[in-house]
């Protein structure tokens, strides 16, 4: 079954740590179509100890980083709306973040520093995804325990499900069905809350379905 998982107002989905138990640097990713642009801050993927989050920046708009005490800001816009590929990523060590967005509409990747340093951070007890006011659908999510680099996720010209596998990232979690969702590593789900399938999904990002073809017959 491929899609994506849609998320209204309120719709959450929690999984395990697994292998993604991040202690310094990270990777986080999001393939989404984020359909509910609001003013201020808005977590889209959230560690369970609300100190490594994927947001909206402080004016709605942008990719940002919530670090446990302050936002971080990115001049990377967010295209609300239209299938991204969002992410977001940290150094080892008290380090400046960087957004990430691959757009579909485009085709392109956008990088950007984040508006100043944030600490090493300890990721406890789970990520999360569509928490308060989140709304949207999301194909897929991936956590790392290392800093991917802008041109890693340049390399990535064409981007796809078995592409985003092959940076080796600690967990990626395909939301393309309904019901249990588990992690490439160990993560399991954990609790879901609302949420459905949709058949939207990002252009040719699960790929194109083997055609089998009848035996010649003579």
């Amino acid at each position: 079954m491929s899609g994506s998982l849609t998320f209204a107002t309120g719709d959450s989905l929690t999984v395990s740590l697994g292998a993604a138990t991040v202690t310094a640097a990270y990777t986080q990713i999001l393939v989404t179509k984020w359909t509910d642009p609001v003013s201020g801050t808005v977590n889209a993927l959230k560690a369970g100890s609300d100190n490594c989050n994927l947001i909206t920046d402080s004016g709605g708009t942008d990719l940002g980083l919530w670090n446990g005490t302050n936002v971080r800001d990115s001049t990377v816009s967010i295209p609300f709306a239209g299938w991204a590929a969002l992410a977001v990523t940290k150094a080892a060590g008290t380090a400046t973040g960087r957004a990430h967005k691959y757009d579909w509409a485009t085709g392109a990747w956008t990088h950007g520093a984040m508006s100043g340093t944030s600490a090493n951070v300890t990721v406890t007890t789970s990520w999360i995804i569509g928490t308060g006011i989140f709304a949207g659908n999301v194909a897929a999510f991936s956590v790392g325990k290392s800093a991917l680099a802008d041109a890693t996720f340049d390399a990535l010209t064409n981007v796809t499900w078995q592409g985003i596998r092959a940076l080796a990232l600690e967990e990626n979690w395909r939301l393309d069905g309904s019901g249990s969702f588990n992690g490439t590593g160990t993560s399991t789900q954990s609790a879901i809350s609302g949420t459905s399938h949709s058949t939207d999904e990002p252009p040719g990002f699960w790929g194109t379905p083997d055609v089998i073809m009848p035996d010649r017959v003579s």
